[in-house]
């Protein structure tokens, strides 16, 4: 056995440096460092990017979501179709607005959901479907977009992890009515948090624009611009979802290094696809035929002990497959590797039980339910060096040797 690699490979390192912090430091000089130009250039500099009309940033992705949601007007007696595996984000914005969270099953080759299994679910209620690009991998969002379109169903691209992808020359967010970003650390790119939605409706551009600033009909930055003291709005509930400009001014950097991110991540990518193509027990999903519909966000995998069928037909050995995937994570953690749940199994959650009635949810979502189970997710970041790189694969190499499957 090697022995464990010295120092500790984090899940992610921000990849900043001398640029962000002269940004930082132009901003803190200029006398404004909330709301205020350099959003206004995040936001115009991202909507290039994108080729959206309108983007507007806010304090988070979950924040993001939740404005988008709104703007499409949704409440109690609606019911909004999410992926049973993905973030708890991606759905608790539903249950603030009084709205239900119906789930949908994924496919285990992408980690993603699909048509087939959003239609299967689909209700009277429909007002609207979240779909996610889990990991960095667009899901088929042309599909997603006609078949919405064509039933009246608002869709909301949750592209918090897939900044820089593209579908058929379009980005992902941009195929719905729109599409929710993220900024954390863990991200494509990041302000420290904060979040955007994109959306060529100038009347959903609006009422986010409104509603990050609780409901004011001017910004702050607008009203010192025109002199103006008084406020003005608040027309409907509304909370504080700002971005400041310290953020701002960041983004801005990130955002030009993004093709570089890119790259990176799929060098890395690349190098562990290679050195874990003949490692038994270890799942590794399809890769993209197109690599532009993958960013590469995270590298995901899942210990695999016996044939997926098997799994998905015998409780007891999915059961047996858990523990052993347990120990074979606690094997690499032993080397010093972050290694990390990859999403959450959002039906058995506590705060999202009652979205799912009388029903199983192993049962409802099997493939879900399985990835939960199995699937972890391993360090990824533009900013590894080649000995990170090397300390992870021969971790998995090592735990795969010793995991009793």
């Amino acid at each position: 056995m090697s022995p464990p690699v010295k120092g500790r490979v984090p899940l992610t390192r921000p990849a900043v440096g001398l640029e962000e912090e002269a940004a930082l430091g132009e901003v803190l000089r200029s006398g404004w460092i909330s709301q205020g130009p350099k959003v206004l250039e995040f936001e115009n500099a991202l909507a290039d990017y994108l080729r959206s009309k309108y983007v507007r940033a806010v304090n988070s992705g979950t924040s993001a979501l939740m404005l988008a949601l709104k703007a499409i007007g949704l409440g109690p007696g609606d019911s909004v179709v999410v992926p049973a595996f993905t973030c708890a984000a991606s759905a608790l914005p539903v249950l603030a607005l009084g709205a239900r969270a119906v789930f949908a099953d994924i496919e285990l080759a992408t980690f993603n959901t699909t048509w087939a299994e959003v239609e299967q679910v689909l209700r009277p209620d429909t007002k609207a479907v979240i779909l996610v690009h889990l990991f960095g991998r667009m899901a088929d969002a042309g599909t997603f977009a006609r078949q919405c379109e064509a039933r009246g169903i608002a869709l909301i691209e949750d592209a918090a992890l897939a900044l820089g992808a593209t579908q058929a020359g379009r980005c992902a967010g941009t195929f719905g009515v729109s599409g929710c970003f993220s900024f954390h650390p863990r991200k494509m790119i990041t302000t420290g948090e904060g979040g955007a939605v994109c959306s060529d409706d100038p009347a959903i551009a609006g009422f986010v624009e409104t509603d990050r600033s609780y409901g004011a009909a001017a910004s702050a930055w607008d009203r010192f611009q025109e002199n103006v003291g008084q406020l003005q709005g608040f027309q409907r509930l509304a909370f504080n979802m700002k971005l400041t400009d310290i953020q701002a001014a960041m983004g801005i950097v990130q955002l030009r290094k993004l093709p570089a991110f890119i790259a990176r991540r799929r060098q890395i990518a690349a190098r562990y696809r290679e050195a874990f193509s003949d490692v038994a027990g270890l799942y590794l999903p399809a890769a993209a035929e197109n690599p532009e519909e993958d960013m590469h966000q995270a590298f995901v995998c899942a210990w695999q002990p016996e044939p997926l069928e098997a799994l998905l037909a015998d409780p007891a050995a999915l059961d047996r497959a858990a523990m052993s995937a347990q120990a074979f994570r606690s094997e690499v953690a032993r080397h010093g590797i972050a290694v990390s749940d990859a999403a959450q199994f959002l039906p058995e959650l506590p705060v999202f039980r009652q979205c799912v009635g009388d029903g199983n949810p192993r049962e409802l979502f099997p493939n879900a339910h399985l990835a939960a189970k199995l699937a972890f997710a391993l360090p990824m970041f533009p900013n590894m060096v080649s000995a990170e790189i090397g300390g992870v694969v021969r971790a998995i190499r090592d735990a795969a040797r010793t995991t009793v499957c």
